[in-house]
Order: C-alpha cells, then structure tokens, then sequence
C-alpha cells in the first residue's frame, strides 16, 4: 500500500467513517434535542481520538505513503467537518424576534 493514491484513498476511507459516525450522531440529536451539544462537542472529541488512534497504529503496521495517507484524511476531513456544519446550522432553530411593547405577557 505505498502507492500515494492507494494511501491517499485510505486516509479518505477513514474521514468517510469519521463521518458516518457524525451522520449517527446528528440523527440521534435529532430525535433528542437535549442532546445536541453533547453529541455534537463529545463525538468530535470522540472521533478525533478514533481516527489518531487508527492512523497512528495503520502507520506504525502497515506500508503506507505518509504523505499521501496524510493529504487524503486531513482534506476529506475538512470536507466531512464543512457537510457537518453545514448540518447542524441548517438544524437549528431560529431565534424569533421579539414584538415590541409586548414584554412581561
């Protein structure tokens, strides 16, 4: 696998799974929105260690193309992060103004 374009295809196979589990995450929030913020802050957190974890040990195990591997995760990343945010912020509920002269009902 130190063909750059095979590595390169593993690191974006890895941001995909990343964000299968953000796609997971967001459908959960939907269904209780109490929970958005934790699923949201804690599944990044949650994602980042999986993904250094798993890229970590696939560089110490395994032939891989550093630079390719690197290029491929941090820009389909970036990407996934940019859908999801894209996602969260469509999701969320919009602040009403208020009307004026109306305080206190």
């Amino acid at each position: 696998m130190s063909d750059p374009w095979v590595s390169a295809a593993a690191g974006v196979a890895g941001a995909a799974v990343s964000a299968l589990i953000a796609w997971a995450a967001l459908r959960f929030a939907a269904r209780h929105p109490g929970a958005l913020v934790i699923a949201v802050l804690g599944g990044t957190a949650a994602r980042l260690l999986l993904v250094a974890v798993a890229s970590v040990l696939l560089l110490w195990f395994a032939q891989v193309h550093r630079a390719g591997y690197a290029t491929g995760l941090v820009v389909a990343y970036l990407a996934f992060l940019a859908v999801e945010i894209l996602s969260v912020a469509r999701g969320a509920p919009r602040a009403r103004p208020r009307a004026r002269g109306r305080e206190g009902c």
